[in-house]
């Protein structure tokens, strides 16, 4: 596999968003783009490779994400990051706070993890970032608007809803 992408997705999971693990050989392209992905347990993302770079071009951005009890694992900051995924572009992603999910950390959930405020803009619970309890965005919600691409930050509900219905067969 050399190219995925994961685009406009809503993800309910329970331990972490995503995580790379690879052996030898390199993913030459990784996008992951316009995703809700809360709440969750562990981490926002992870990396384990044998072999560095893991990637050659990874982009990370317009994406929302629960901090987990862990937050960004690995790559933590730009240095390490570039070890992992040279030509790297993490931009415009929200990590929130979700709160106590059964670890007994409450908001202490919501510390510095080693994430830089240029890959993430961090929001101590749902509400401070505008997020309803399906996971919409509020009129008032600082993501709206605020993508790289002018669009909200994370999943288009609208465009999530119309490629869900069923499609016409041809016949």
């Amino acid at each position: 596999m050399k190219r995925v992408a994961v685009v406009n997705n809503l993800w309910q999971v329970s331990r972490t968003f995503f995580g790379l693990v690879s052996g030898p050989g390199v993913l030459e392209d990784l996008l992951i783009e316009h995703n809700t992905a809360a709440p969750f347990t562990y981490s926002t993302y992870f990396f384990e490779t044998r072999v560095r770079p893991a990637l050659i071009r990874f982009r990370l951005t317009n994406n929302v994400a629960g901090f987990g009890a862990y937050g960004v694992v690995a790559p933590d900051a730009d240095p390490t990051l570039a070890q992992f995924a040279p030509a790297a572009l993490l931009s415009k992603n929200a990590l929130i706070n979700f709160g106590d999910i059964g670890d007994g950390q409450g908001e202490k959930r919501n510390v510095h993890h080693g994430v830089a405020a240029t890959m993430y803009m961090a929001f101590r619970n749902p509400a401070s970032a505008g997020m309803n309890a399906d996971g919409t965005l509020a009129r008032t919600s600082p993501l709206r608007r605020g993508a790289t691409d002018g669009k909200d930050i994370g999943v288009d509900f609208d465009e999530l809803q119309r490629s869900l219905r069923p499609q016409p067969v041809p016949g």
